[in-house]
């Protein structure tokens, strides 16, 4: 519910998991050593240069699958996420997520459901497995993010929305009961499909990590969108008071997902972005500060257009697995 959990640690609820996804994430696993059409606008930093770093990578096989232990009773919801209004071809769009917070404060899981053609669901938790739906938005939603953005201690909710900047529901709490007013989230001027937050600096206030999918975009534009490498790209943008200061760590992107691990140890988030269409994924190694990332560079052998991420402890060794 994104409090402060240390240096470098928050927490956010934040899920878009498809279900080839999940079924995919019980075959395998890759171990490795870790810790706890708007253009867009100038100025960025240049992309840092890439240096190899070393890393131990171990690919081991899970159990055969158990039984299971408990049932699952299926429940509708009143909610419908739409396809665009015409027949699609070769590539006509992704999906929409989902997120689930706490956003009245009264002790239930609350659940918003993104819309690509029509208004996001927010289904109200009544308790007892009763929802309450309220319309929320317009429409060309995509990921959804639940998170205390400014730190006033209400959850606010963060989505990422097609072919726009993302838009921030802020949480004002009038008369003890949610309400949202609709934002921009300043200084945050592209298109991103994917984005999260962590407080990478250890200054108390979160910072935003997004990437983009520039092969919609580049659909949109008729495959002419040309800026700067021919797309978007990934951003760290560094929370200073009520604004952002933008990092640019890559030109392009077809993120899918974003992951921040201890890759090496050193108590700071690093960044790895899963990406899409034959792209390999992108991993950062934070710095002194968070203008200064090295390169990752990957093992040759490691899954390809992964559609999400996640990291646990495994083998209860005090280090998380991705």
């Amino acid at each position: 519910m994104a409090r402060k959990m240390g240096r470098g640690c928050s927490r956010a609820s934040v899920c878009n998991l498809p279900y080839d996804a999940m079924m995919l994430a019980l075959c395998s696993v890759v171990v490795i050593g870790a810790g706890c059409a708007g253009v867009p606008s100038a100025p960025f930093t240049e992309p840092p240069a890439s240096r190899v770093v070393a890393a131990r990578v171990e690919t081991l096989p899970l159990s055969d699958p158990q039984q299971p232990c408990s049932s699952f009773i299926a429940h509708d919801l009143p909610h419908i996420t739409r396809a665009a209004p015409r027949i699609p071809a070769l590539y006509e769009s992704n999906g929409s997520g989902l997120a689930v917070g706490d956003l009245d404060g009264d002790g239930d899981l609350d659940i918003v459901l993104a819309d690509l053609s029509g208004p996001s669901t927010l289904l109200w938790n009544e308790g007892n497995l009763q929802f309450r739906a309220e319309p929320l938005g317009e429409g060309r939603v995509r990921g959804l993010t639940i998170v205390d953005v400014d730190g006033d201690e209400l959850l606010d909710i963060v989505a990422t929305r097609q072919f726009d900047k993302p838009v921030w529901w802020r949480n004002t709490g009038m008369e003890g009961v949610a309400r949202f007013e609709e934002m921009i989230l300043p200084d945050v001027n592209n298109w991103f499909y994917t984005l999260t937050f962590a407080d990478l600096d250890g200054d108390g206030d979160l910072d935003l990590i997004a990437a983009s999918y520039d092969t919609e975009i580049q659909k949109q534009q008729g495959l002419i969108f040309q800026y700067r490498g021919g797309g978007v790209g990934v951003f760290v943008y560094e929370r200073h008071g009520a604004s952002y200061r933008a990092y640019r760590l890559s030109n392009e992107s077809d993120a899918l997902a974003i992951a921040l691990p201890d890759l090496n140890s050193d108590g700071r988030r690093d960044i790895w972005v899963a990406h899409d269409f034959n792209r390999l994924d992108d991993v950062w190694l934070q710095g002194d500060t968070l203008d200064e990332w090295t390169r990752f560079e990957l093992p040759e052998r490691i899954s390809e257009n992964p559609m999400s991420l996640d990291m646990g402890d495994i083998d209860n060794d005090g280090v998380a697995e991705l």
